[in-house]
């Protein structure tokens, strides 16, 4: 009876499907969007940094050599690419990339006497010498220039090679043997010093300044290096690039 009840006073419910509408191309396109936008981002920027990479490789100048500046205080940028725009002139294309190219680099070892003048100076000095130290592990530098006060504290630690390259005895002491004065090498001396750094000082003045650093060799004789060919070659051509700074002969330029 309740059966019957139901079909006589009831109805009986009807299913009504919703008639998919079909997109418009904007619909589409926002819909395609919102669910790709994600991976579309992420692929763009995989992209950037691929081609930032490429361009980076493409675009960066390695040196054919490098030389470290040893000095109690810092040196001004623009002055070491000014001089190491000079020497340029008495190298050779090592790397085959067609050009000749040195880069200077300055590590600030603070006063000969350990002190600084202030905090900061003291963290210069603290980086300057672990920055020297990672470059002798890796044979970055060859050719040094030091002021007397870093040669000094460094000419016992066994690092300076005489200046035809040999190495001295342990305990030898003429350490004359083991520099030239920048004023004795004639690629040093007739550069043209140009460095907003030391403002209002003129070439001639630069030139005063710098007169008494040491120009030096590291040894390279005994050492795990001198069974590296690729080091060995490295050193001997900044060897030859020492005394083409010294004698004044140009391999390139004017």
């Amino acid at each position: 009876m309740a059966r019957e009840h139901l079909l006589l006073e009831g109805s009986e419910d009807t299913i009504h499907l919703t008639e998919e509408k079909p997109l418009s191309k904007k619909e589409k396109r926002q819909n395609w969007w919102y669910y790709h936008k994600i991976h579309l981002l992420i692929g763009l920027v995989a992209v950037l940094i691929g081609g930032y990479f490429v361009y980076d490789m493409a675009t960066k100048v390695y040196p054919d050599y490098t030389i470290a500046v040893l000095s109690e205080d810092e040196c001004g940028g623009d002055l070491l690419e000014c001089v190491a725009d000079e020497l340029s002139d008495y190298g050779v294309d090592r790397n085959g990339d067609g050009q000749v190219v040195v880069s200077l680099v300055n590590y600030a070892l603070g006063s000969s006497n350990g002190t600084t003048t202030d905090a900061q100076t003291a963290q210069v000095a603290q980086a300057g010498m672990a920055k020297l130290a990672a470059d002798t592990t890796t044979f970055d530098s060859v050719i040094y220039i030091s002021d007397p006060s870093c040669f000094d504290r460094l000419k016992n630690e066994s690092m300076f090679a005489y200046i035809d390259g040999t190495t001295p005895e342990e305990g030898a002491t003429d350490y004359d043997n083991m520099y030239v004065l920048w004023s004795d090498c004639k690629g040093l001396a007739d550069a043209k010093l140009e460095s907003t750094w030391y403002e209002g000082i003129s070439s001639d003045d630069l030139q005063k300044l710098f007169s008494d650093y040491h120009v030096s060799l590291r040894v390279i004789e005994g050492t795990q290096f001198a069974e590296d060919q690729g080091k060995v070659d490295y050193y001997n051509d900044c060897m030859q690039l020492l005394e083409n700074i010294r004698t004044g002969t140009k391999t390139n330029g004017d």
